[in-house]
Parts: structure tokens; sequence; C-alpha cells
């Protein structure tokens, strides 16, 4: 299952993306097929096939995560696998990072 979502991680979709919405919680493995919008809480791991957004109400704390692209505006604890991850300004992220670029705003950590 790994493997064909970092395979696939190229693939343009349409639809749209899943939300997190705030106040929501969703915990264990997600697999998630497109794009995901973090708004809430999300504990586990996580499996994208195209890019996560995480919003300055967001807080991630997952033992990993496997994605095209990560913004991060919110909270993320966690180990990353990413082509890109972009920390916003007041974005925030503590773990072990593996990416292929890293782009950190002024006031981002």
């Amino acid at each position: 299952m790994e493997q064909a979502l970092i395979n696939s991680s190229s693939k343009r979709y349409d639809h749209a993306p899943t939300i997190v919405t705030q106040g929501s919680r969703l915990t264990g493995e997600l697999v998630i097929n497109g794009k995901l919008h973090i708004d809430g809480e999300v504990l586990g791991s996580l499996y994208v096939s195209s890019d996560i957004s995480v919003g300055q109400s967001g807080l991630v704390s997952c033992d990993f995560i496997r994605s095209g692209t990560i913004v991060i505006s919110g909270r993320v604890y966690s180990t990353i696998y990413a082509d890109l991850v972009e920390i916003m300004p007041d974005g925030f992220f503590e773990g072990t990072l593996h990416a292929k670029r890293i782009a950190i705003h002024p006031k981002g950590i």
C-alpha cells in the first residue's frame, strides 16, 4: 500500500480535498487518495497521495507522514517523508524530516 501511494503521487486529482475541520479529531492509519487539509487534529499515521496543508488551528501528531508536499501553518510532530516541506510563518514542526526540498519562512520553526 505504501509503495503504491508514493508512486501515484505524481497523478493529478481534480476532486475536492479531504478536510479535517477545527474541533474534529481523526485517529489511526489514514490513507487519503488526493489532497488533505487539516484544521483539526490528526493522530496516528498518514499516507497522502498528493499534498497536505496544516492550517493554523491544525495539530498533527503522527508516527510518520508520507506525502508529496506538506505546507505547515499549524503544529506538526512527526517523521515526515515528502518531496517538499514548507513551514509557514507561525508554523511549527518537531521531528525527523526526509525531504527533497525544505522552505522555512521567517518566524516558522
